[in-house]
């Protein structure tokens, strides 16, 4: 799949006159093949054992056969990176529905293809959901969703 990508983009790039490609289907080509990496993510995720999130992400990040260089899935590593470490270091209870859902949330914010369409990368609503799920951030609550909001920010 990655190969698949990777040749698409090679040829708009390097076409001579340049071809010029609508950002709906750029996007619509980066949400397909999200599709395909998401279970191959969070399964990785879930089973794995260090708690530093560097080298999980790292690990997923590094396997040039699985995960593209761009795209969501690099916020998505960073969510569950983070939650798998700090379930598999045990300071803080976080679970595989934790996982779960701090993956859907950010996969509801972070849609290929709009980082170049808004300039917010999928990374900072990633990290929100992270707090959010930790801290048990909602609408109606307030330091909750204060301090969540601070993090995104920073």
């Amino acid at each position: 799949m990655i190969q698949v990508w990777s040749l698409l983009v090679s040829a708009v790039v390097k076409a001579k006159p340049p071809i010029s490609v609508a950002p709906t289907v750029i996007i619509f080509v980066m949400n397909v093949m999200a599709k395909v990496f998401f279970t191959t993510i969070r399964d990785f995720l879930l089973k794995a054992e260090s708690g530093k999130p560097l080298v999980i992400a790292e690990t997923l990040m590094g396997d040039e056969d699985q995960v593209p260089m761009l795209g969501c899935e690099n916020a998505w590593i960073a969510t569950g990176a983070l939650m798998a470490a700090l379930k598999n270091e045990g300071t803080i209870k976080v679970t595989n529905d934790h996982i779960d859902e701090v993956l859907n949330r950010t996969r509801k914010q972070a849609i290929g293809g709009y980082c170049g369409l808004t300039g917010v990368c999928g990374i900072a609503p990633a990290i929100g959901a992270c707090f959010s799920v930790i801290l048990g951030a909602a609408c109606p609550k307030d330091q909750e969703t204060a301090t969540t909001m601070r993090v995104v920010v920073r």
